[in-house]
């Protein structure tokens, strides 16, 4: 809620490690993961350098991010499982 471009469901914790993205629903701890298919160098100070915006629930992850100098919509259908 910190960032209009930055959506998550209210049960969700978001996580990246540069090259993914992990989804964690606190109440049942279940999770997925979406890769972005390389490490990106992101500065999490600057992250709109890189990652535009985010839509995450509890069934999809969409990211507009920026790979090899072009922006990329990325969306991937999951099971926290």
């Amino acid at each position: 809620r910190f960032d209009p471009k930055f959506s998550v469901a209210e049960n969700l914790i978001v996580n990246s490690d540069k090259g993914n993205v992990f989804v964690e629903d606190m109440a049942t701890g279940k999770r997925a993961t979406m890769t972005f298919g390389k490490a990106l160098d992101i500065d999490w100070d600057a992250v709109h350098q890189m990652i535009d915006s985010v839509n995450i629930t509890s069934t999809r992850v969409w990211v507009k991010v920026k790979i090899d100098n072009e922006w990329r919509e990325m969306e991937k259908k999951i099971s926290l499982q």
